[in-house]
């Protein structure tokens, strides 16, 4: 079953959970499982492959390093942040897009098929 992951303005989680039958996950984010066409109260939505804890970048490339991916090429990665991290947004897209490449799939920033987002929140 498919999984995705509302990001909302802090505050407004009860109303955005309501508008997709889904519940909070955390602050900021809502968890549901119909994707809809249109949203009134969620600014991102994306579907979530995978969740996981991490200390360092490192951390993070080793997890997407296992990873089979099964995605339409070309492919980008997009990256959002929030909290304190000793790492940019672009460096971990860079070297995440850089192992998804080396896996045989063509990047191309546009036009592309697949934004692969990767959310960071804290440490997770």
């Amino acid at each position: 079953m498919k999984r995705f992951v509302g990001i909302v303005i802090e505050g407004i989680e009860d109303i955005a959970a309501e508008e997709v039958e889904g519940q909070m996950k955390e602050k900021g984010r809502i968890l549901f499982d119909k994707e809809k066409s249109e949203y009134k109260t969620i600014d991102i939505v994306y579907e979530c492959d995978e969740e996981f804890s991490f200390e360092t970048e490192e951390d993070v490339l080793n997890q997407i390093e296992k990873k089979k991916w099964q995605i339409e090429s070309p492919f980008r990665v997009t990256c959002r942040r929030e909290g304190e991290h000793l790492f940019k947004a672009t460096d971990v897209e860079r070297d995440i897009g850089e192992i998804i490449y080396e896996q045989g799939y063509k990047v191309d920033l546009e036009p592309t098929r697949t934004t692969v987002f990767v959310d960071f929140r804290e440490k997770k």
